[in-house]
């Protein structure tokens, strides 16, 4: 059965910066450099550390919704991306609501393994095989990258960078449709890797949630429910 445990509260809080950041730690992440934000040259930089290797990262997105007898409740989905270097990997899709920001229900949607051309679904229940399709067909680096450039498209940025080589962004305006008040910060590696990013932005009256989490150590293992009925 696909991970749908709990994963605690999910209210966006800023990244942190440390104070220690010198303007002599050496030289910016690809991408970046004083008050400036490349997105296509980071998603660039994302997607070619992850190609060829396993790695994971989940991607939150929710909405706040006032309500009266529970204060505001966040909702929204949550996509796991496993991948492993030959190209296989698992969606894990998840409904997930948090309420007042202290208590997380996390619902198991689907999952969906990948391998080559083929694909092994399940809703919990029972598993289907079927042919990949189009929106599935994006390699999980690629999916990282696409990600990376649509978020950390800012219009004003400060970079601040540390001793190893990490560097640390806050930015502010975006092009996304019907946003505004945007805000992201950002962790990028001495690669130009983003390791993660949270934005938050104000979209038909709601405040939104993005939160980005990158595992790039992270091992891969076909789900039994997958390698079983792959045969």
């Amino acid at each position: 059965m696909p991970d749908a445990s709990p994963a605690g509260t999910g209210t966006v809080t800023p990244v942190p910066v440390p104070s220690d950041s010198s303007s002599d730690a050496g030289p910016y992440p690809p991408g970046l450099a004083p008050g400036e934000v490349e997105a296509t040259a980071l998603a660039s930089a994302t997607e070619r550390s992850l190609n060829g290797t396993g790695f994971s990262f989940r991607l939150d997105r929710r909405q706040a919704r006032p309500e009266r007898s529970f204060g505001t409740v966040y909702v929204g989905n949550r996509l796991r991306v496993h991948a492993a270097a030959d190209g296989r990997y698992l969606l894990n899709r998840s409904n997930v609501s948090e309420r007042g920001g202290v208590v997380a229900v996390e619902r198991f949607r689907n999952a969906t393994y990948v391998d080559g051309d083929r694909a092994v679904v399940t809703d919990g229940d029972g598993v289907v095989l079927r042919d990949v399709e189009k929106e599935e067909q994006t390699a999980p680096a690629a999916r990282a990258a696409a990600l990376v450039r649509r978020h950390l498209a800012v219009e004003n940025a400060t970079v601040e960078r540390s001793a190893n080589g990490t560097a640390f962004v806050r930015g502010s305006g975006t092009s996304l449709p019907n946003a505004s008040q945007y805000a992201v910060t950002a962790v990028v590696a001495a690669d130009g890797t983003v390791t993660r990013f949270e934005a938050v932005f104000v979209r038909d009256d709601r405040v939104q949630f993005v939160r980005f989490r990158l595992d790039r150590n992270a091992t891969f293992e076909p789900p039994d429910w997958a390698v079983n009925a792959s045969g």
